[in-house]
């Protein structure tokens, strides 16, 4: 493992496996207290290996992961008929994103540039993706591989579906970029979350705590959702939205820290830094997840403990963000520039 990735220690695929299908009760008015992450990296998972999975052509435009109840769609590579990154979020067919709006994105500013969306940063051919079916029987786990000047950048998305009815819906999402470069490099990444809670965000609060690990987001119908970012942020903001991810798609990096916003149309983002004397060395490398899980009110309102995996494929090591309740050590942060 190089550059500042966390090991704390390697698991099993058996493990992988037990964490996936783990289940544990809990009141939806505790879903913001139950989690815990941390960060771990897996150096094999046989299990991972076998999963069936297949190629999209470069260029691809945008694609869909489907869990049990909850489907994501995702733009890679810029479509300009829809928002970049995520831009639908469904979970029991009530969506959580706005239409036009983006639901969740990686902006990134490497070099001195500016920030610019991760479809804007390959400079050889679009970006590739792969799509898996991992212990299910459809495609949930996506690895989107971009090259850009000096670097590389993988992201993946995992949807952790739960059962019709249950108006739960967990997704990791994780990064990890690459000094491909002989000379040490700086940059940043900010990870913009923007949701529409039960299809309409008028009502939503968001509060950032835990040194900015944590977002809850709520609305006045019961809907609940709880951000959690694997390693502490150098900055983080709660505000409005759209003026959030105009600021940054506007190329404005560092977030003001603001914790708490709403009631109104409401968006956060985590910001992480790798400047100065902390730039990513060459051939480092730099990891980290964020964990969203949405709970409506539902039928229940009792709340399966959540556990699956965000997988960094291929020569890229594995992580695994792992929720739970108990004692695990806080996430480290990175050290400021």
């Amino acid at each position: 493992m190089t550059g500042n990735c966390i090991a704390d220690r390697t698991f099993t695929a058996k493990e992988v496996g037990t964490m996936r299908n783990s289940s544990a009760k809990q009141t939806t008015s505790n879903a913001s207290t139950i989690r815990h992450s941390i960060l771990a990296s897996v150096a094999a998972v046989s299990a991972l290996a076998m999963a069936p999975r297949h190629s999209l052509a470069a260029g691809v435009t945008d694609f869909t992961l489907t869990s049990n109840n909850s489907s994501v769609s995702i733009n890679p590579n810029g479509d300009p008929s829809v928002a970049d990154g995520l831009y639908n979020w469904s979970v029991d067919n009530v969506s959580q994103v706005a239409e036009g709006r983006v639901g969740q994105g990686f902006y990134i500013s490497a070099n001195g540039g500016p920030a610019l969306p991760l479809a804007a940063l390959d400079i050889s051919s679009p970006a590739t993706v792969q799509l898996q079916a991992f212990g299910a029987s459809t495609n949930n786990l996506a690895t989107v591989n971009y090259t850009g000047l000096g670097y590389t950048v993988t992201a993946q998305y995992y949807l952790n579906g739960f059962a019709t009815g249950s108006f739960t819906s967990e997704l990791f999402d994780s990064i990890t970029i690459t000094n491909t470069g002989i000379t040490n490099l700086p940059f940043i990444i900010d990870d913009y979350t923007g949701l529409n809670l039960g299809g309409n965000g008028s009502s939503d609060s968001i509060k950032i705590t835990s040194s900015g690990t944590t977002a809850t987001q709520t609305d006045a119908a019961g809907w609940n959702a709880t951000g959690v970012s694997s390693i502490v942020p150098f900055a983080f903001e709660a505000s409005t939205t759209p003026s959030l991810i105009n600021a940054i798609t506007g190329g404005t990096l560092g977030l003001s820290g603001a914790t708490a916003s709403g009631p109104n149309n409401v968006s956060n983002a985590v910001e992480y830094t790798a400047t100065g004397g902390n730039s990513l060395a060459p051939n480092a490398s730099l990891s980290f997840t964020y964990d969203e899980l949405i709970v409506g009110p539902g039928p229940s309102n009792s709340l399966p403990e959540p556990g699956a995996l965000a997988a960094v494929v291929g020569a890229i090591s594995l992580f695994v963000t792992r929720p739970s309740r108990r004692g695990n050590q806080p996430p480290r942060p990175l050290q400021p520039a």
